[in-house]
């Protein structure tokens, strides 16, 4: 009897320290998150940050915040294309197949006018191919809603890869009309490539901006070890970061505050080693010597950040002037949209959500955005002026107290694409009865 007393009183002391000491590191977790995160600890913000990372792309959301480079091969005239060939294709998003010609798409791109449809292309980067994914119902309901288009079926044509640019745009519009098809109307959402990768993924590797997004890799041209050596690291970077997070989001210690403190800490090592070996790569990139077939040729010399911008918008003008010619010799109506982005200074006021999860002032594409997007509306205008049937949607969620963006690049939520194909359907429609 007195031998188990002492026995149950060490026993209750070791269950009141171990309480204590969990006690205070559960405190010490929620310090951490004060200072690291600099905001008040959120289960539900680190729940879906954790699951973001842990998770495959398993649905059409997720999946247009991949990496660009799915199966794309070189293309002669337009600088790359979906290889219709590719094993990684058999997740074709609903609506669309794989064209022959290297695309996407619901209709086929070399087609014949018809009294009982109207032919549609929709051109442009990731966005605009997302759109012609997520909200192809209601572009196709508010374009439907034209007298003009009264008993006509709509053939919409996706002419959009994710990172295209211009000219690409243009260039596949030429190849497909040179090829025969033929076109009623032709839909151009862009601008934020023509800042962002022309500058993170092109000039500051020392590749002419104007070329496709990365050229050197879509060239074939990382052969060196040494870059290769790099490559691999930084996947390997990559992989470890979604292994600490599928760690603990199948895990019960989610709900420990200490626990979720320690895999914010090694997560944002993660990010910080992930961005210096994407830095390093860039380095070793630039420190190559420069070639024609890599790089191009060399960039304009530029007086300031600005004269920079200012004739990246000038070229993303100049190429839509160009589609407009091409409407007038081939018959179609030309629209011209500039989409909406995040990065964008007063075009949105974010979300706690957005601020947290899909707005980091290290991107690379944040200070392109920040400092082309005015170079882009004032392009605009020009546009418009010239005669281009051109429209301003950088301002579009202006007045939206939702969350919109999904992820920390361009992209949107389902409303977003539906607020945006609802706009643009509209903006044809109404143009079209005009004349």
């Amino acid at each position: 009897m007195t031998l188990a007393r002492p026995r149950l009183r060490r026993l209750i002391f070791g269950a009141l320290a171990f309480v204590l000491v969990a006690i205070g590191a559960e405190v010490l977790g929620l310090c951490t998150c004060l200072i690291q995160r600099r905001e008040w600890f959120s289960y539900s913000r680190l729940h879906a940050a954790q699951h973001d990372l842990a998770s495959p792309p398993d649905d059409t959301l997720k999946r247009q915040a991949v990496d660009w480079s799915r199966p794309l091969v070189v293309h002669p005239f337009f600088g790359y294309a979906v290889d219709p060939q590719s094993e990684a294709l058999h997740d074709v998003p609903a609506g669309l197949k794989n064209d022959p010609n290297g695309f996407q798409t619901g209709s086929s791109p070399i087609q014949k006018r018809a009294p009982d449809k109207v032919i549609v292309a929709i051109t442009g980067g990731s966005v605009a191919y997302w759109l012609s994914v997520i909200a192809r119902r209601e572009l196709i309901e508010e374009l439907s809603k034209a007298a003009a288009l009264k008993g006509k079926r709509v053939e919409l044509v996706t002419l959009a890869i994710g990172g295209f640019k211009q000219p690409q745009q243009l260039m596949a519009l030429t190849w497909f009309l040179a090829l025969g098809g033929e076109f009623d109307v032709v839909i151009n959402l862009d601008g934020f490539n023509e800042l962002a990768l022309s500058t993170a993924e092109n000039l500051d590797g020392g590749t002419f901006p104007f070329y496709p997004r990365s050229w050197p890799v879509l060239a074939g041209q990382i052969d060196d070890r040494p870059t290769l050596s790099t490559v691999a690291r930084l996947s390997l970077a990559r992989d470890q970061r979604a292994e600490l997070a599928q760690a603990i989001d199948g895990s019960w210690l989610r709900w420990s505050i200490a626990a979720n403190a320690l895999w914010s800490l090694r997560d944002a090592i993660r990010v910080k080693e992930i961005a210096r070996l994407e830095r390093e790569i860039a380095d070793e990139t630039r420190a190559r010597p420069r070639t024609f077939l890599r790089n191009g040729p060399p960039p304009a010399p530029y007086a300031d950040t600005d004269a920079y911008y200012r004739d990246l918008a000038q070229f993303w003008k100049r190429a839509s002037i160009q589609i407009s010619f091409l409407a007038q010799a081939n018959g179609f109506r030309y629209f011209h949209f500039l989409q909406a982005n995040q990065y964008d200074l007063g075009s949105k006021t974010l979300t706690a959500e957005e601020r947290e999860r899909f707005y980091h002032r290290r991107a690379p594409y944040r200070v392109p955005a920040e400092k082309g997007y005015p170079f882009l509306r004032e392009a605009g205008v020009e546009l418009a002026a010239s005669g281009v049937a051109f429209h301003d949607l950088s301002r579009l969620f202006a007045d939206r107290s939702e969350t919109v963006y999904i992820d920390d690049c361009c992209h949107y939520q389902e409303l977003g694409y539906q607020l945006m194909a609802k706009r643009i359907g509209r903006v044809v429609a109404e143009r079209l009865d005009r004349k």
